[in-house]
């Protein structure tokens, strides 16, 4: 800006010097803190997680939504009591389980059983959780306080079994009834190649089974195997913090 020129208090004109340079711009401040969001920029981190894939729920909800019929759900009959269907799942947070839901579909007692196990060692987790599903339409829960305390980008899996046979089926799947010629049908984790594999810990979503004795959940779990050609689908559980 060039000179100019003002009157001072006697009426006499003043001149005034020209404007300085602009000095240079201060360092940009530290980043605040994350809001409510989870670490990884999700809402549900370290809430509620579905017990499939990258465990998130909207995604089992969605496709337990989108079955168009009961047909797909397996009743204890179908399931067998010689088999545990399982759900392979690794979460990108840390989560404490204190009840596992699911929706139930109608009352049925004395049947089954649900357990969480971790992949790298076959572990069971939780005790072997027998429960009741309360009746038509309505969520249910297994298990309460559980604290049970899952890691970050480790593989886990929650086992569902049957310890009777029945017509009814009580707990509502999240997928249809197995088919062939599907990866989780033909090659274990284990075998999947490159980031694909089991011991990368990143990718989860797959179906499974192992072999039970009358619906019982062992400790260690038994050898793992591919999905077999299943009648119905496989039980959807939601793993929550919340043990209202």
């Amino acid at each position: 800006m060039g000179n100019f020129k003002v009157l001072n208090s006697a009426g006499s004109i003043k001149s005034v010097g020209a404007t300085g340079a602009t000095g240079a711009t201060g360092a940009t401040g530290s980043t605040g803190a994350n809001g409510a969001n989870g670490a990884d920029g999700f809402i549900w981190s370290g809430k509620i997680a579905g017990a499939f894939g990258d465990g998130n729920p909207n995604t089992m909800l969605g496709m337990m939504n989108s079955i168009l019929s009961v047909n797909t759900t397996a009743t204890p009959t179908t399931q067998t009591t010689a088999v545990a269907r399982i759900s392979y799942f690794i979460l990108p947070f840390a989560l404490t389980v204190n009840k596992i839901r699911y929706f139930s579909l109608a009352a049925v007692n004395n049947i089954y059983s649900v357990a969480i196990y971790r992949f790298s060692d076959l572990a069971r987790l939780t005790a072997q959780i027998d429960f009741d599903t309360p009746g038509t339409n309505q969520w249910g829960a297994a298990g309460s306080s559980l604290n049970l305390s899952l890691s970050a980008n480790t593989l886990y899996f929650i086992a569902s079994s049957c310890r009777a046979s029945g017509g009814t089926a009580g707990v509502m799947s999240f997928t249809p009834a197995a088919t062939a010629n599907r990866p989780e049908s033909s090659v274990l984790p284990s075998a999947n190649p490159g980031n694909l594999a089991a011991a990368s810990n990143y990718v989860g979503g797959q179906l499974g089974q192992f072999a039970v004795t009358t619906g019982a959940l062992p400790d260690p779990a038994a050898t793992l195997a591919i999905q077999a050609a299943w009648g119905g689908g496989m039980p959807g559980y939601f793993l929550d913090n919340s043990n209202a």
